[in-house]
């Protein structure tokens, strides 16, 4: 929560997309998912930076994935999709959407596809070597 403290008021300093996903990362480890998403939303509605609302969008689909709603997961990962198909992240969670509903055929094919893009892709590597 220190980390949390120091980028908030940094943020009284100057504010940036990258400090507001730093911000929403820390909240999401601390699991604080409603404060997390608050600054995700943000960053999505605001920036400009496509990089930075990809992330961010990657990350909301990891938020409800742990709060177990997956059309809002899928949803996110798909708007990641659209801006760039070769989202490693984007087809790794899509995976882990499969997943959790049991359809691990089509989970394995997300986390192959990731590891085309990423080889070292840790999540995908672990889950293929899991499953």
């Amino acid at each position: 929560m220190d980390s949390i403290s120091a980028f908030t008021e940094a943020l009284l300093y100057r504010e940036s997309d990258s400090l507001l996903l730093s911000i929403a990362e820390q909240y999401y480890k601390a699991r604080e998912y409603s404060a997390a998403e608050q600054y995700l939303f943000r960053i999505i509605k605001n920036s400009e930076n496509d990089e930075i609302i990809i992330k961010s969008e990657n990350l909301l689909g990891n938020i409800y994935i742990d709060k177990e709603d997956y059309d809002a997961a899928m949803q996110e990962f798909e708007n990641v999709l659209k801006k760039n198909e070769n989202s490693a992240d984007a087809h790794y969670g899509i995976g882990v959407i499969y997943e959790k509903q049991g359809n691990i055929v089509k989970a394995r094919a997300e986390w192959r596809k990731t590891q085309k893009i990423q080889v070292n892709h840790a999540g995908a590597l672990q889950k293929l070597s899991d499953n």
